[in-house]
């Protein structure tokens, strides 16, 4: 935390320079910055991050919406121990994050700033963890060239800027990580608390999966380096007795509570489901494997260049990179169910590789193309992909989409000077250009695509047909993308039941896709039917809003 201290002195002695110095030249201020990694690592990550939370955006379907709903039946139920989507209970997650949305709330006002709120200080705390654990390392220059690499990587850069935990996550696996190296260091008996404490900390953010990047490396990595007396020297019966205590104590409220059904939930869909056969993300097992060098750039060659230079290396401390990467890459392989996202917290394991590499070649002039050429590449392909999206869902023609190509394709040409320049400057180079990177797509292009992808519009629809108490039915639709907006819980209906209901409840509203209408109504022109038929397309799909149907 002491690195978190000294980024908010930085901050101060910035603006009492900046106040002190009447004109200071361009020239002056940058060489100040260049010699206070400091101040660019934070000016770097506000950047990146900060400057897209002044930009408004809803949240999207699909998880950004749930968690959203969560959080919103949490705050009105009044019910902070089982968390509950569309009324029904919700086993998906622990019930830590939407805790802390509900707090960073009621500090900025609950709604979407808080949850990205949330992610851009998680980032800030995995960066302050990285920084440290990269100086504990790898030297001043590795800490400063892993926190570097880690903002401007891709994963990074989504995951920074969505409402999800998987941010959290990674601080909570970089700071264990830091504390466990401490505590071989030194034997202090307090940092084999706080590698416990944050242990159990990952747990109640993201579910048992958590101990796959903070307990599981840290355990192999004492018994390479220790032999099996290394896993005694972890005192796991005090740590392991004090999760499963912490777990009992919250199951024996859930059952107090008389919610027991809501732990049978969670065996079975969560644990046992989504390990051995899931039913939603079902990939197979090189699914990672082949995402890595993507979700990695720009950075990807160096960081596969560290991870082969680090495998011969003999000091116990640097082979815990490689546990750190390795061991929770296989396990979540393992797992059915696979999301690209869930690769973030093996991202700082993979910026030290990358760092370790780079610090080698700290005497090079200039940069091997082998090294250069892949983002120039990269922001060629962003480009060609920005394109195909402003053609498909802005238009031929839209002025914002061509502006955001052309920016793109700008940094390609900053990438293809930077190949001329040395080390340090191309690392500054391609740092600028995953700042400007960042606003365009995720403060621009995303901003753009916001309508197709919020329920908003379809909120505002909902509500102007149906009063508090009157029903309304989502037919066939996915639980709790749609009622985050609408401030409501709908009647969830399957295909086969939604000609009967409606039968029934003639004043009811219904939303139905499009393609679901002849499924759902077989012997009825349901449209016809209908006094209110409102579409609306979100998700790239097509809807229905219809009310007043005589059937």
């Amino acid at each position: 935390m002491n690195t978190c201290w000294r980024f908010t002195t930085v901050i101060f002695t910035f603006v009492t320079q900046m106040q002190t110095q009447s004109q200071p030249s361009v020239f002056s201020l940058i060489s100040n910055l260049a010699s206070k990694p400091l101040y660019l690592l934070l000016l770097s990550f506000i950047g990146a991050y900060g400057l897209n939370l002044v930009i408004p955006r809803d949240l999207w379907v699909q998880d950004e919406m749930r968690y959203g709903e969560v959080v919103r039946e949490m705050l009105n139920s009044g019910n902070w121990l089982v968390m509950h989507l569309n009324g029904f209970t919700y086993p998906d997650k622990p019930p830590l994050y939407f805790w802390l949305v509900a707090l960073t709330g009621k500090l900025v006002g609950q709604g979407e700033f808080a949850f990205r709120l949330l992610t851009f200080l998680s980032t800030l705390l995995a960066g302050c963890g990285l920084y440290h654990l990269g100086n504990r390392l790898l030297g001043k220059q590795g800490g400063f060239l892993a926190c570097l690499l880690f903002g401007s990587s891709l994963l990074t850069l989504i995951v920074g800027q969505i409402a999800r935990m998987d941010m959290l996550l990674t601080a909570t696996t970089i700071w264990a990580w830091l504390y466990l190296l401490k505590f071989d260091g030194s034997k202090n008996g307090k940092y084999l608390v706080y590698y416990w404490a944050i242990c159990a900390l990952s747990v109640a953010i993201k579910g048992p999966i958590a101990l796959l990047f903070t307990l599981a490396p840290g355990i192999l990595w004492q018994i390479q380096s220790h032999s099996i007396n290394g896993i005694l020297r972890l005192r796991p019966w005090y740590g392991i007795l004090a999760m499963v205590a912490m777990a009992l104590a919250w199951i024996f409220a859930v059952i107090q509570s008389g919610n027991g059904d809501y732990l049978a939930q969670i065996w079975h869909q969560q644990l046992v489901g989504r390990t051995i056969n899931s039913w939603s993300h079902k990939q197979p097992i090189y699914f990672y494997l082949v995402l890595l060098p993507i979700l990695t750039m720009p950075w990807a060659v160096p960081i596969l260049t560290g991870l082969k230079q680090l495998w011969s290396e003999r000091d116990p401390a640097l082979r815990s990179i490689w546990l750190f990467a390795l061991v929770p890459l296989i396990g979540i392989s393992l797992v059915s169910g696979k999301l690209f996202i869930y690769l973030q917290p093996l991202i700082p394991a993979l910026c030290l590789c990358g760092a370790y590499a780079l610090g080698q070649l700290a005497s090079q002039q200039k940069i091997s193309g082998l090294m250069g050429w892949p983002p120039v590449i990269y922001s060629i392909a962003v480009a060609v992909l920005l394109y195909v999206v402003s053609v498909r869902y802005l238009g031929a023609h839209s002025t914002e989409g061509i502006a955001l190509i052309i920016g793109v394709v700008f940094i390609a040409c900053v990438q293809i000077y930077a190949l001329s320049l040395s080390l340090q400057r191309w690392l500054l180079a391609t740092c600028a250009c995953t700042i400007l990177f960042s606003c365009l797509v995720f403060g621009g292009m995303v901003t753009l695509l916001n309508p197709l992808f919020s329920a908003r519009q379809l909120a505002y629809t909902v509500t102007s047909l149906a009063g508090p108490k009157q029903d309304v039915a989502v037919i066939n639709v996915t639980r709790g993308i749609l009622n985050y907006y609408a401030k409501r819980t709908f009647v969830e209906l399957e295909l086969s039941q939604a000609s009967d209901w409606v039968s029934k409840h003639p004043d009811a509203v219904l939303i139905i896709k499009t393609n679901d209408l002849s499924s759902a109504f077989a012997n009825t022109n349901m449209l016809q039917s209908c006094e209110v038929k409102q579409p609306f397309s979100l998700e790239l799909k097509d809807y229905y809003v219809l009310a007043k149907c005589k059937l």
